[in-house]
């Protein structure tokens, strides 16, 4: 599959760690939701293609990410991320 990003509130290192060292050796950003480095445990995660990582972190911003909660982004990530393109590829 391919994908141009991913988030996830809560991810523990097991899930993460091949994955960040995927996008990180495509020249892609890891980040947390803050912009700061992903911790060794349990922690949030922005991963994206490199391209579209502050555009993403500016809309998940505008949705007061975590505090909305993943349950609250589906209704207005799409009008955030409207002006990406095609996140699916």
């Amino acid at each position: 599959g391919r994908a141009d990003a991913f988030w996830e509130a809560v991810l523990q290192p097991w899930d993460m760690a091949a994955g960040r060292l995927m996008v990180e050796e495509a020249k892609g950003r890891v980040t947390r939701f803050d912009g700061s480095e992903v911790s060794v445990g349990p922690d949030e995660i922005v991963a994206t293609n490199g391209q579209i990582h502050d555009e993403l972190m500016a809309a998940l911003r505008d949705l007061d990410v975590p505090a909305v909660g993943l349950s609250g982004l589906d209704a207005g990530l799409g009008q955030h991320l409207a002006g990406l393109g095609n996140l699916a590829g």
